[in-house]
């Protein structure tokens, strides 16, 4: 049965004839009527009498009537549940990010999305790039803005950079070597570095091979931001943090910033997309506004 058959039935009820229901559904008279042949012969009963000038309905019409009635309301319900549905799940968006973006360029697009999607639920991850990717390609996150990395990326993932973003070393206020003017004077020292600069083909490794001394001594890895910058505060190791971070002292715990003349470490922060799944247009718009918002960081 077709619903649109029921619909020129209630519409010819409603109107009280064949043209008036046309008029109303914006379809020709001859539509309007083919559909009741069709319903008369599917039911095998006649069931609108037709006028000169008004129809009727007859007894089984009346009786289809009441069902048609029913069955169009609960469909249009339906529809309009599935939209509003649909609306819902499109403004939800699952965000993975570094600490770097997390201060510079999130918040102002997140605002910004929010009042054009004020029903937008999202959900915003921290963590280290190599941590968040996973959860990118399983698909628990929709986007991860985070840093260039310098293995291959993974199948099915895409990176688009957004702005450059410098390194600098970081260590506790008092800190023996805290005044340290060449990155050379720390070759002794022990560090506590992200999983991806702990790696022997990171830009970290690089420094220490362009400058021929021997390579570092990495004690711990991590990519909580939290139990990295504690350990950085109240013990002896050394790190490597975001210099933008530090420059909006933003920290929970006291750090000093070494200035070092030989000691220059800057990659590229982008979106990661998953490169073989569709994107929502909601997402999509979320990730023009924050390349928006990043062109202007880096001018």
């Amino acid at each position: 049965m077709n619903i649109n058959h029921l619909r020129h039935l209630l519409a010819i009820a409603d109107n009280g004839s064949f043209r008036s229901a046309a008029r109303q559904l914006n379809i020709s008279q001859a539509a309007v009527t083919k559909s009741i042949k069709a319903l008369e012969i599917e039911f095998g009963v006649p069931l609108i009498v037709r006028g000169s000038t008004s129809s009727s309905l007859t007894q089984s019409g009346r009786e289809l009537l009441i069902h048609a009635r029913s069955v169009c309301s609960e469909i249009d319900y339906a529809a309009d549940r599935i939209r509003r549905l649909s609306r819902e799940v499109d403004c939800r968006i699952s965000i993975g990010t570094i600490a770097t973006a997390s201060v510079r360029l999130l918040p102002e697009t997140v605002r910004f999305f929010r009042t054009r999607h004020p029903q937008s639920i999202l959900t915003v991850v921290t963590g280290f790039t190599g941590v968040l990717l996973p959860r990118l390609l399983e698909g628990n996150l929709d986007i991860v803005i985070g840093s260039q990395l310098d293995d291959p990326l993974p199948a099915g993932i895409r990176f688009d950079p957004l702005f450059s973003a410098n390194y600098c070393v970081v260590a506790r206020q008092g800190h023996p070597l805290g005044n340290a003017k060449s990155f050379a004077q720390l070759a002794d020292c022990e560090w506590i570095l992200p999983t991806e600069m702990g790696r022997n083909t990171s830009q970290f490794h690089r420094v220490y091979r362009n400058l021929g001394i021997a390579g570092p001594k990495i004690r711990i890895h991590s990519d909580c931001p939290f139990f990295f910058l504690k350990m950085v505060a109240s013990t002896d190791l050394v790190g490597l943090y975001r210099q933008y971070i530090m420059d909006q002292d933003v920290l929970p715990f006291p750090a000093a910033l070494t200035s070092l003349s030989d000691f220059v470490i800057a990659d590229r922060i982008g979106v990661f997309t998953r490169s073989q799944q569709s994107t929502s247009v909601t997402v999509v718009e979320f990730v023009e506004n924050l390349r928006e918002r990043a062109a202007r960081l880096d001018q």
